[in-house]
């Protein structure tokens, strides 16, 4: 494995009996004399980047559900569909509505 690697959590350091660890969101074993200020030579923090674009999207019940664009291209919903499946009909209507210049046809 390359180092450092790159996370998203802020790191921290925890320790077992006979062994370390940095946790940052996964669990990177580390020398057991492994203290915060070695912490740059395994990991790097890097600060989660926001999504490009966001959108309110109707539900077919009540209220809104919000529809991300991600820079690294992923989209989210944070309707229960998309939590459960990684999908739903949200994000599908913000793509459909979508013009060729990535603005949406109707209101954000």
């Amino acid at each position: 494995m390359k180092y450092p690697i790159d996370v998203t959590v802020p790191p921290a350091i925890m320790r077992g009996v006979d062994k370390a660890w940095i946790v940052a969101g996964c669990m990177i074993p580390v020398p057991l004399e492994t203290t915060q200020e070695d912490i740059h030579k395994w990991v790097r923090y890097v600060p989660p980047t926001p999504p490009e674009n966001v959108w309110k999207v109707p539900s077919s019940t009540t209220g809104n559900y919000v529809v991300r664009r991600w820079p690294d291209g992923r989209w989210t919903c944070d309707c229960p569909g998309h939590k459960f499946h990684k999908r739903c009909k949200h994000v599908g209507v913000v793509k459909q509505s979508l013009t060729n210049d990535g603005s949406v046809s109707e209101s954000r």
